[in-house]
């Protein structure tokens, strides 16, 4: 042992044959080398008590490397390499040398405390995920071995946007329609009916429309009066007659009551004397006015599957009479026509 200084005592040997000066627990102070290499070359007799034989006491201690920061000893056996150490990281300061962005993945020179980063097919279409991340898990030492690359991360799109609709063609010329609260296509996106064109009606065209129906289906702007079969049905209460129909908005059927010489209107199985329209078209107190033509739409049928052809009338005050039945009407040839005037 030498005397460096007044102060300090020193081991002249400091090869891996020399000693410490003291057992290392009865010293304090600060641990620190130059660098990484200075790191790995520490000698046992400084990490570990002389004739100590558990190496496990060893594990745990720290070293600052300069410029660098702190290391901790893990493995004893590769206390010469840096696998036998970690780097203690900093949470103020956090160490980006871990990741290393490549162009691919390298063959040589590999550093298996480092992460690589290559630029990933699979990117997120928005800007992010755009790298893989790959470690090598072969021995370093030995030869290149490119089925040591584990990749440990990259983005995967998960969600099929194919089927959908892009937001630029809602509601927009060749795109496509957009509903409303009630699942309906919006009025914006209709187009109207026209003198020349097809299309949809508006409500208050389908008004005037319904209006108009209804009033030619009472026959108010016809002379032929339509009706339906005539029939007696069997009216218990007289009081049904007298019954009003013209302030509800409902489709009913014209029909001739013979047994009372009058139209009526029937509706779910009730007869109602008294509707709009009717003494223009049916004539007063819902009796046959005389000149006036009535039309049968259809007649009773006898035999199931058979037609029967539309009956016109005239009538007066006392009823209906048929003028012609179209079963009846012969059809004559032109040839058949000029030999009646030969």
């Amino acid at each position: 042992m030498a005397l460096k200084q007044a102060n300090t005592l020193a081991p002249s040997n400091v090869s891996a044959t020399g000693f410490a000066l003291a057992d290392a627990r009865h010293i304090g102070g600060h641990k620190v080398v130059a660098s990484l290499t200075a790191l790995y070359a520490l000698q046992d007799w400084q990490l570990l008590n002389p004739g100590e034989t558990d190496t496990t006491l060893a594990l745990g201690q720290q070293w600052y490397v300069k410029g660098i920061g702190f290391y901790r000893l893990t493995n004893w056996a590769n206390r010469k390499t840096s696998s036998g150490w970690i780097k203690e990281v900093d949470p103020n300061n956090i160490d980006t040398t871990l990741f290393q962005i490549v162009s691919a993945l390298p063959t040589s020179g590999i550093n298996k405390n480092r992460i690589y980063l290559v630029a990933s097919a699979n990117r997120d279409p928005n800007g992010k995920n755009i790298y893989a991340e790959y470690i090598y898990t072969g021995d370093t030492s030995a030869t290149y071995d490119a089925t040591k690359w584990e990749k440990i991360g990259e983005y995967t799109p998960t969600v099929d946007l194919s089927p959908y609709m892009k937001l630029e063609q809602k509601g927009v010329a060749n795109g496509v329609a957009t509903l409303d609260a009630n699942g309906k296509v919006t009025d914006g996106q209709l187009w109207d009916a026209t003198s020349e064109n097809h299309g949809l009606m508006s409500e208050e065209d389908k008004k005037i429309l319904d209006t108009i129906n209804d009033e030619l289906y009472a026959g108010k702007y016809s002379d032929v009066c339509m009706f339906d079969d005539i029939f007696t049905p069997l009216i218990g209460d007289v009081k049904i007659l007298q019954q009003s129909l013209s302030g509800s908005v409902v489709n009913y059927d014209i029909v001739y009551l013979t047994t009372k010489n009058m139209f009526v209107a029937s509706y779910e199985g009730k007869y109602y004397n008294n509707w709009a329209h009717r003494e223009e078209t049916f004539g007063a107190s819902n009796t046959p006015v005389e000149g006036k033509l009535y039309l049968k739409k259809a007649g009773q049928i006898s035999v199931a599957g058979s037609i029967v052809s539309p009956t016109l009338y005239t009538g007066d005050s006392k009823g209906l009479y048929p003028l012609a039945n179209q079963n009846d009407i012969q059809v004559m040839s032109n040839e058949e026509i000029d030999a009646l005037f030969a």
